[in-house]
């Protein structure tokens, strides 16, 4: 009993202890557009990933997606995104040029932007995208989900 109790003790004294010597540590809060503009800045880092974006590196252009996306740039980020798009065929890419350009038709309001938009939809559907992410997308702009023309075939309608 005796012995139970000095370990209690000294269990207590140590924490008591640790407690006090414990440093008030003050850490300074980053948000997340600022800590992804700092790595933005880094121009050895992005330098490396749009090389290797241009060689069709699927991580490297994730990587850099979430730069730009969380540092305010995602407009900026549509170059790499088409390049992505149009020379690897890349649904992931079709679909980041859908979003930005139906962003970008919203605050247009520019019936070419918003027919971009429209094909860039096609072609995420076309490359096997997830579907099901734009099913109501697709219903809203070209009506029924079956009757979806190829993005080919919208393109050529737009020239008309």
């Amino acid at each position: 009993m005796n012995l139970i109790i000095k370990k209690s003790i000294l269990l207590f004294s140590i924490l008591i202890l640790y407690s006090c010597n414990k440093k008030n540590d003050v850490k300074t809060e980053i948000s997340t557009p600022e800590l992804y503009l700092s790595i933005k800045n880094d121009e050895k880092l992005i330098t490396e990933l749009k090389s290797k974006v241009y060689t069709g590196d699927t991580i490297a252009y994730y990587k850099l997606r979430d730069i730009y996306f969380n540092s305010g740039y995602a407009k900026e980020f549509l170059y790499y995104s088409i390049f992505m798009a149009e020379n690897y065929n890349y649904s992931v890419a079709f679909r980041d040029n859908f979003k930005a350009f139906s962003e970008i038709s919203v605050t247009k309001e520019s019936d070419a932007i918003n027919k971009i938009s429209n094909y860039y939809l096609l072609k995420s559907f076309e490359s096997k995208a997830k579907r099901i992410d734009y099913e109501e997308e697709f219903e809203m702009r070209f009506g029924n989900i079956e009757n979806i023309p190829s993005s080919k075939d919208y393109i050529e309608s737009t020239k008309k």
